[in-house]
């Protein structure tokens, strides 16, 4: 969680599995996976997500992300921080769902 002056104004909710797909898909060691990254509107663009993902980078080797296709502010801010595209999903949350980018970025 991230506070400023008390006031907690961002959150990153980690995951730590093997598992990166809905099919089952793995990793060959266990990887951190952002499950959901989130600053409150008021406090975006000011480097709070990337400092709460430098606090997270330690080990495992593997952090991953899944991004909506549509989702561009989140598929940039994750290039600029060392993200890499691995796989395509098409309907990845579900039918009728948007289509995602797997990211990795190795530690």
């Amino acid at each position: 969680m991230a506070e400023i002056d008390g006031r907690a104004v961002g959150f990153m909710l980690l995951v730590f599995t093997k598992v990166w797909g809905h099919k089952g898909e793995t990793f060959e060691e266990e990887a951190v996976g952002i499950d959901w990254l989130d600053v409150h509107r008021d406090f975006q663009r000011k480097g709070i997500s990337g400092q709460m993902l430098r606090k997270r980078e330690k080990r495992p080797n593997h952090l991953f992300m899944h991004v909506a296709v549509k989702n561009l502010a989140m598929i940039n801010f994750a290039s600029k921080n060392g993200f890499k595209f691995a796989k395509y999903s098409e309907e990845f949350w579900g039918k009728g769902t948007d289509d995602a980018f797997l990211l990795i970025k190795e530690s």
